[in-house]
């Protein structure tokens, strides 16, 4: 069985061609986590199968522990994560909901590392001409391959979004012209919207985030859709998305040949947090909070892209600790405490104290309980779908 937290990863070693490993997740062992190496540039696919997909779920790590890329459901399956690493260590996390092992296997498919292209040390191609011939190479064209270049995506290079900003009379679709790509950046949580309006004819939007940093918008990077037509709009649109670098792509939402003429619209409205850097998925990567009785309060994210919050607390007397989550703006988030019993720094099944879901809008009291000296985890995971921005705070008495 797949240990439950990074620093017990069950070690694969390094990635080459095809791999398939089987376990379950589940009841009290809802969390495996494998450990694997790149060497050089090398693209991977990673495919997870079970037969029950509505309970399972998993994702790509980097060696902090900071989510990569995680496989986003449809038609009633899990998606594949196809993705290009570079040299390094990285994780699979495996996260099952049901309390009930769920069997899956997981398969990976790695390329062997690219190098680089070294010097030929053959003979140049001719070009036809002796080289004693003192005619000079040609500078016309060159000879047609019968293939039309690739259209290249129009992009437009936003910066930092701030407020609202508005790019009119938009054409896409061309021939030359496949797409219309928005790369921007948030500097803080906030909300986001996008929409398209005085459309001729008919387009789809969808968003990325730059997870690699590439400034591709790379197919496992997309999370939220919209589109719009002369008819009706539907936004892309959520109350929170963590600071960071996003490529909105609008397509023609018609035949491959036809074109939408469009309007577009974003806009955001931030919600500062207060956590640097972010808090890991794991106890080893935990966000230190500081020490009760002093009140502690942390706004962060969490959401389709970063489904966890860990924080690690202490208490240096006996208190009564009143755990409290607000400004809920989208969903529900749910609070897992922990006490380190055995001082491993890892979130043991056994060591679990109390937990409680908070909802958007709800009036749920906060979580109450007295607590004696030693130290605590508490995690803030993000329940089914959403997006949401929260305020933690933890005040004892």
């Amino acid at each position: 069985m797949a240990d439950n937290s990074l620093g017990t990863a069950r070690d694969v070693g390094l990635l080459s061609g095809k791999n398939r490993v089987r376990d379950a997740a589940g009841r009290r062992d809802k969390l495996d986590f494998y450990q694997f190496n790149i060497s050089g540039q090398q693209t991977l696919s990673l495919k997870l199968n079970s037969s029950r997909f509505s309970d399972i779920n998993f994702s790509l790590l980097n060696s902090n522990g900071t989510t990569i890329s995680k496989g986003a459901r449809a038609n009633g399956r899990i998606k594949p994560i196809n993705t290009t690493l570079q040299t390094g260590i990285y994780y699979i996390r495996v996260r099952s909901t049901s309390n009930k092992p769920v069997r899956y296997s997981l398969v990976s498919d790695a390329s062997p590392p690219i190098a680089g292209t070294p010097p030929s040390s053959g003979t140049p191609p001719s070009s036809g001409v002796p080289p004693s011939s003192g005619v000079p190479p040609s500078s016309g064209t060159p000879p047609s391959s019968g293939v039309p270049p690739a259209a290249v995506p129009s992009t437009v290079d936003v910066g930092i979004l701030t407020g609202t900003q508005n790019f009119l009379k938009q054409v896409v679709g061309a021939s030359d012209n496949p797409s219309d790509l928005y790369r921007f950046t948030l500097s803080q949580i906030g909300s986001f919207n996008a929409t398209v309006s005085n459309v001729v004819g008919s387009a789809s939007m969808r968003l990325y985030f730059d997870s690699n940093a590439n400034g591709v918008a790379d197919s496992t990077e997309s999370f939220l859709t919209g589109s719009g037509s002369n008819r009706a709009s539907r936004p892309v649109s959520t109350t929170a998305l963590p600071a960071g670098n996003y490529i909105l792509q609008v397509e023609s939402g018609g035949f491959s040949t036809s074109s939408a003429g469009y309007d577009l619209i974003l806009s955001t409205t931030q919600n500062p947090g207060n956590i640097s850097p972010d808090a890991g998925s794991e106890a080893p990567t935990a966000f230190f909070l500081g020490s009760l009785p002093n009140t502690l309060v942390a706004k962060d994210y969490v959401g389709a892209l970063d489904e966890v919050d860990v924080y690690r607390f202490t208490v240096n007397s006996n208190v009564t600790a009143n755990i409290n989550v607000g400004s809920i703006s989208e969903g529900n988030a749910t609070v897992i405490l922990y006490k380190d019993i055995n001082v491993n720094n890892l979130l043991d099944s056994g060591e679990r104290v109390t937990q409680r879901t908070f909802t958007s809008g709800s009036t749920a009291q906060a979580i109450s309980r007295a607590l004696d000296t030693g130290t605590y985890f508490l995690s803030v995971d993000r329940e089914f779908s959403g997006n949401t921005a929260y305020t933690l705070t933890i005040q004892g008495s």
